[in-house]
């Protein structure tokens, strides 16, 4: 698989609606000549981008990497955000904690009830493999449901906690439930069989 980039330019609009990006994305596109000649725009989880998607008529699918990022969010932050965690960097939740674990001698974690910091870590390090796989490795689309089947399995196995282990699981079933019955997905997932994706957490 090989990377392309078609054009740097400014965006020509001031306002970021969907339809200014629908017609931005045409232009560039047609500019290429490449308006008829591709299959799926992979875009993130803006509300903006994915009505530009619409309005541009274009078939489209959600960045994995951003989505996963996404769950982590939905399911660790739903009652509480941690001090020094930065929900626009990726996996920040995860290095924040590794850190207080590097630090737990001086910090002294001795709080009765304090969530276990290094389960929580081992959880999280899922994610974090899972990124960093999408990010450096020739991923396709196709290989969405291999990744998130193999998330999935681990943390059905995690025996601890089960509140968080739960909410990460269902926020995954939100986003990524109709994904093998998706027609872009389904299409084009390969190796499904091949073990190539094992993010497993040493408990």
């Amino acid at each position: 698989m090989q990377h392309v980039y078609l054009e740097v330019i400014l965006f020509s609009h001031e306002v970021h609606s969907a339809k200014n990006l629908a017609a931005f994305f045409k232009e560039s596109l047609g500019k290429c000549g490449l308006l008829e000649k591709f299959s799926y725009v992979v875009r993130d989880n803006a509300h903006n981008m994915s009505a530009a998607m619409e309005k541009a008529d274009f078939k489209d699918v959600s960045c994995l990497a951003h989505t996963l990022q996404l769950v982590i969010k939905d399911s660790v932050f739903n009652q509480k955000r941690m001090i020094q965690d930065e929900p626009t960097r990726w996996n920040s939740t995860l290095h924040m904690l590794k850190r207080v674990l590097e630090q737990k001698r001086r910090l002294a974690l001795v709080t009765p009830g304090l969530t276990p910091v290094k389960a929580m870590t081992e959880i999280l390090s899922l994610f974090e493999n899972a990124t960093l796989t999408i990010s450096y490795q020739n991923i396709n689309v196709g290989e969405t449901i291999p990744i998130i089947n193999s998330i999935t399995a681990s943390l059905k196995e995690n025996c601890t906690l089960k509140g968080m282990t739960n909410d990460l699981l269902a926020s995954l079933q939100r986003k990524f439930g109709n994904c093998e019955f998706d027609q872009c997905h389904a299409t084009v997932t390969t190796q499904i069989s091949r073990p190539r994706f094992l993010f497993q957490m040493k408990l």
